[in-house]
């Protein structure tokens, strides 16, 4: 189990993802001075869309209310930029865990992920998931899995050319955090998403949480590196690959998986 612990670092200390945010750093076009003032776009709001690639300016629906917590469009930009030049998007498999309406998933569709498997548990976000990804016309390549990520076992059935997981984005409700400690639902679901049936040798978990926060995460996930921006901290780890695949010694829970686009029973 490892453990992390906020901490203020400067500019002059910060992870290799900081010169990200320079203006000499990968991301040249993006103004530095609007990465102070991120905020997140209400439910609805024309914000929500794909940003690049071949879906590029496609619109996102979105459920009325506070339902779901998109992430800013100059967030998302950045990360898959940073995603983008590291190899880790065109032609992967990936897994949106928390997908809410599905903006990360499309995101990575348009800019060349092989195939996504979208996990969302509430009902009427999930319809509007559907939607999303019927109107984008990429039905043949997703899964829009209604389940539980703290209870599903990661391997829908009958759907293998959709697994192993290569790059996995988890979202997770911000006030759940704190209950990412050893042995908790969300601790354990990471364990089992570690299996190596599950994500592959090489596979990357991004996880989003609010900054100075701690948590713990399972040893089958290798710290890379962390960034800030504003009230949110990007987290990568990268599975461990050790022989006894650890994730292993966790029984998958018993459920019933539904075909494409289905609901769990």
């Amino acid at each position: 189990m490892r453990t992390f612990q906020p901490r203020n670092t400067s500019p002059a200390e910060a992870p290799e993802f900081a010169s990200f945010f320079t203006p000499d750093g990968l991301a040249q076009r993006v103004d530095s001075r609007h990465l102070g003032v991120f905020t997140t776009p209400t439910a609805g709001e024309a914000a929500l869309r794909i940003v690049a690639g071949q879906y590029r300016r496609r619109k996102i629906l979105s459920p009325p209310g506070n339902t779901t917590r998109p992430i800013p469009d100059l967030l998302k930009e950045i990360l898959f930029q940073r995603l983008g030049d590291l190899d880790l998007v065109a032609g992967r498999k990936v897994a949106d865990l928390f997908a809410g309406t599905g903006t990360i998933g499309l995101e990575a569709l348009s800019r060349g992920a092989r195939s996504v498997v979208f996990v969302e548990a509430e009902r009427r976000v999930h319809e509007v998931l559907k939607k999303n990804v019927e109107r984008i016309g990429v039905v043949d390549d997703c899964l829009c899995w209604k389940t539980d990520m703290l209870r599903c076992s990661f391997r829908p059935k009958n759907v293998d050319h959709l697994l192993p997981f290569d790059l996995v984005f988890c979202d997770p409700p911000f006030a759940m955090i704190p209950r990412l400690i050893d042995r908790s639902p969300l601790f354990r679901s990471l364990q089992r998403l570690a299996r190596k049936d599950t994500t592959s040798d090489e596979a990357i978990l991004v996880l989003r949480t609010p900054t100075e926060s701690s948590f713990d995460i399972p040893d089958d996930w290798n710290k890379m590196d962390c960034w800030t921006i504003q009230d949110m901290d990007v987290h990568l780890y990268a599975r461990s690959t050790s022989p006894a695949d650890p994730a292993n010694r966790f029984p998958l829970p018993e459920e019933d998986i539904p075909d494409n686009q289905g609901d769990s029973q």
